[in-house]
């Protein structure tokens, strides 16, 4: 499935949603979606899900750098990017 999504990227500039929440045994998640500005409407996909000892800026920003790196390797390209935080 990963590799579907990096296929799907490819290119494109994308769109990063940051979904900060804790779940039913009050461990914080942290889910990042993707969604690639083709021009043609998708639907977000789930990228990656962290689940953090705690949430805080560190923290974020760690796991948005991890991902950036995921998918676009050492080469970052983060012009091609926009980010969308949600607190749940």
């Amino acid at each position: 499935m990963i590799i579907k999504i990096k296929s799907i990227v490819a290119d494109h500039p994308v769109s990063f949603i940051v979904d900060e929440m804790t779940d039913a045994k009050q461990r914080y998640v942290l889910n990042i979606l993707v969604v690639p500005l083709t021009g043609q409407p998708l639907k977000p996909m789930l990228l990656k899900m962290y689940e953090l000892e705690k949430t805080n800026n560190s923290t974020v920003m760690q796991s948005k750098i991890n991902i950036c790196g995921f998918i676009w390797g050492a080469e970052i390209h983060y012009e091609k990017s926009c980010w969308m935080v949600v607190l749940s």
